[in-house]
């Protein structure tokens, strides 16, 4: 298993120390609950790939409807 060295000021120490005691838990399985949560709750790295990236003609959003027109658009 890797470990980690993480330079905290005092302030910040005894909160964390406070919210892992207070959840019965060490503070290096706090810590790590934490850096965890972050990561599981962020897209991957190719989310934005899937955009479009849907072939059914027949898929719409709900609720929405089939745009065929574009709007108008001025010359500048």
């Amino acid at each position: 298993m890797a470990q980690l060295s993480l330079y905290l000021d005092n302030n910040t120490y005894d909160k964390v120390e406070f919210a892992a005691d207070s959840g019965g838990v060490s503070i290096s399985k706090y810590v790590t609950s934490i850096i965890k949560e972050h990561f599981d709750s962020q897209w991957t790295p190719d989310y934005p790939g899937l955009f479009g990236s849907v072939t059914d003609d027949t898929f719409f959003p709900c609720g929405a409807e089939k745009i065929t027109e574009d709007t108008a658009r001025e010359s500048i």
